[in-house]
């Protein structure tokens, strides 16, 4: 876990740390903003910015002590404040009002 995680711009530090250890949860908390853990384990946003969670449970990274890291599959969501987050499953769900991609 890592705090002030938008503002201080500390992804790339976080990225090399899930990808040295993927089958564990990257998390980036940003300043004024907390996850809070609901009691079936589900995580929820609160605050004044946002969370940023980094899986790479189920992608392909390069093996233990290659000399660059790599990754395919890294699944990156950025989390506002109302956001939801299940770490079993992996799933993610905005606030209400959120817009598909186009």
């Amino acid at each position: 876990m890592d705090q002030h995680f938008v503002r201080r711009k500390r992804h790339n530090r976080l990225v090399s740390l899930v990808l040295e250890r993927p089958v564990r949860l990257g998390v980036g908390i940003d300043e004024s903003t907390a996850l809070v853990v609901e009691p079936d384990g589900r995580w929820r946003v609160a605050g004044a910015s946002a969370a940023v969670v980094y899986d790479a449970r189920r992608s392909a990274v390069t093996a233990p002590g290659a000399p660059t890291l790599g990754a395919t599959g890294v699944v990156m969501h950025v989390l506002p404040a109302g956001s939801r987050f299940d770490p079993r499953s992996g799933t993610a769900a905005l606030p209400p009002g959120g817009r598909a991609a186009r």
